[in-house]
C-alpha cells in the first residue's frame, strides 16, 4: 500500500512539474561547459541563419503548475541549450500566464553561432540625439474603437485618454523622474526616468475586477512597443 501510493504521489508531482519539449535538428555539438555563456535574444529581434539552428524547444507547464515565473522557465531552457551545445536562445514566442496555463511559456530556437556578436540581430532603441524632449507613446491593443477611454495621469495631472485599439504618442519636457498611473493620481502607476531623446513604450490593457474593470499599465520594451503599435495600426479603420 505505501509503495502504491508513493508511485501515485510521484506521477502526481512530476506530471504537475514544467515540461521541456524539444525538436533537435542538429546532433553534432557537445554539451557547453558550465563556464559558458549562453547569450538571448529578445521575440522582437532578427533570427540568426536558419542553418546554424540546432534545435526548437518548448518550455510549457502541465495545466496545473504552481511556482513557475518567467525565470524558472528561462532556466529550464537554458539548462537545454547547454545541454544541446548551443550558446544563443532565440526567444521566438513568451506566454505570460492566463489563457494557455498558469506559467510563463517559452518558445525558442536554439542556435550556434562560432562569432558571438548579436549586435547585428539585436531590435536597438535609436537615440535622436537633437530633441530636448523624451517621446512617450502609450497603446491600447485590446477593446474596440468604441471602447470607453481611461484616464492617464502624468504625476498628479491628465496627460491623456486611452481607448480602445489606439496609440498615443506624447512629447515631454519633464525629464527626469515622473509618475504615470491610471485613473486617479494616488493610484499605484509606473515610475520612469525619462532622457531627452529616447521613446518609451506603455502597453495599456484591460483586465477584469471583481467590482469594476482595470486597465494595467506596463513598461515594454522598445522593440516590442514599436512592433505591437506597428500591428495595431494596421487594424485601424
Amino acid at each position: 500500500m505505501r509503495y502504491i501510493l508513493f508511485t501515485l504521489i510521484t506521477l502526481v508531482f512530476f506530471s504537475c512539474a514544467p515540461k521541456v519539449k524539444r525538436y533537435v535538428y542538429v546532433k553534432e555539438y557537445k554539451a557547453l561547459a558550465a563556464e559558458e555563456e549562453i547569450q538571448i535574444l529578445g521575440e522582437y529581434d532578427k533570427r540568426p541563419p536558419m542553418k546554424n539552428r540546432v534545435a526548437f524547444i518548448k518550455v510549457k507547464d502541465s495545466g496545473f503548475t504552481t511556482d513557475c515565473g518567467y525565470d524558472l522557465m528561462m532556466g529550464l531552457a537554458l539548462t537545454e541549450a547547454r545541454k544541446l551545445g548551443a550558446n544563443v536562445l532565440k526567444i521566438r514566442e513568451h506566454r505570460k500566464p492566463g489563457e494557455y496555463g498558469t506559467c510563463d511559456q517559452i518558445f525558442a530556437d536554439l542556435y550556434k553561432l562560432e562569432n558571438k556578436d548579436l549586435s547585428e540581430f539585436r531590435v536597438v532603441e535609436p537615440l535622436d540625439s537633437a530633441a530636448s524632449y523624451a517621446k512617450l507613446i502609450l497603446y491600447r491593443p485590446d477593446g474596440t474603437h468604441f471602447s470607453a477611454g481611461y484616464s492617464i495621469f502624468f504625476n498628479r495631472e491628465i496627460l491623456t485618454t486611452i481607448k480602445g485599439l489606439s496609440a498615443t504618442e506624447i512629447k515631454l519636457q519633464s525629464l527626469g523622474e515622473n509618475k504615470i498611473s491610471v485613473v486617479s493620481p494616488n493610484r499605484e502607476g509606473i515610475y520612469m526616468n525619462f532622457e531627452k531623446g529616447r521613446s518609451y513604450y506603455i502597453r495599456c490593457t484591460l483586465e477584469q475586477g471583481v467590482l469594476a474593470d482595470n486597465l494595467k499599465l506596463e513598461l515594454v520594451s522598445y522593440a516590442q512597443g514599436a512592433h505591437e503599435v506597428a500591428q495595431l495600426l494596421k487594424k485601424k479603420p
